[in-house]
């Protein structure tokens, strides 16, 4: 509006109306920043009074389209989009879009152990592409390093990277494995591998007496000679005895041996 009031010269001037009707031309893009091969752009147009239609990108050829449509496409690469609209007399109408293209970050966040006992060492390690900025627990640092912390209590690491769609973030969390308790010591029996012998030596004691051997070879007995009177018979008695039985001869030699026999024995 304010170009329109500035024209000086009468000759060129526009009619209002048609100045309406430029300005209800829609070219519009559902983003203006898009990530390179993955996302999808979406370009609409309309123009809402008769006139020839143009659609351009930048690097293919025009084509004529209908006055309204819409097209899809995948981006590379930054790209610029041209809408000519030509009116039936003869003027021409331009609207263009710019569509930027980048990469999107991408977060390698990993922790050598997710599980420990308080305040065992924990290495964290990271690398990030195609981002602006990194924070690991809002304190910046360079887009790839190693560093070692060693939590007393279970916690949780987050690494954050900024890049031109926003910021991204990615946790880690480092958990606390409980501390054993000891309430009884079981001790396995003792198996043994090889047989055990085991000799108790008890001292005896000799409780048999020996009495020494006496030699009754030495021991003579003499005994002097006497007449015995001859005993007269019973029959010179006049008695007629008949015994049954021889009576047994003794022998006082042997009796005195055997006696003393016997006293050695006892002793």
């Amino acid at each position: 509006m304010s170009n329109y009031l500035n024209i000086q010269d009468i000759d060129t001037l526009q009619p209002f109306y048609e100045l309406q009707l430029q300005n209800k031309i829609i070219f519009t893009s559902s983003i203006s920043k898009a990530v390179r091969n993955k996302q999808t752009v979406v370009i609409r147009w309309s123009v809402p009074f008769e006139a020839r239609v143009n659609f351009e990108q930048e690097g293919k050829d025009s084509k004529e389209v209908e006055a309204k449509g819409y097209i899809s496409t995948v981006l590379s690469e930054d790209g610029l989009f041209l809408l000519t609209v030509k009116m039936l007399d003869g003027r021409t109408v331009q609207r263009q879009l710019i569509i930027r293209v980048f990469d999107e970050c991408e977060i390698e966040f990993s922790a050598d152990k997710y599980h420990i006992f308080p305040t065992i060492p924990v290495t964290l390690s990271w690398n990030v592409k195609n981002a602006k900025k990194v924070w690991l627990d809002k304190e910046e640092v360079e887009d790839n390093g190693i560093k070692v912390i060693e939590p007393s209590k279970a916690t949780s690491v987050t690494l954050e990277a900024e890049d031109e769609f926003g910021k991204k973030s990615k946790s880690i969390d480092i958990g606390m494995l409980p501390i054993p308790q000891v309430k009884s010591l079981l001790v396995p029996t003792p198996r043994f591998v090889s047989n055990l012998y085991v000799a108790i030596k008890q001292p005896r004691f000799n409780v048999d007496v020996k009495f020494p051997t006496v030699n009754l070879e030495w021991i003579k007995v003499s005994i002097p000679k006497v007449d015995i009177p001859k005993v007269m018979a019973f029959t010179d008695l006049g008695l007629n005895v008949e015994l049954s039985f021889p009576l047994p001869k003794v022998s006082l030699l042997n009796s005195i041996l055997s006696y003393l026999k016997n006293v050695i024995k006892k002793r």
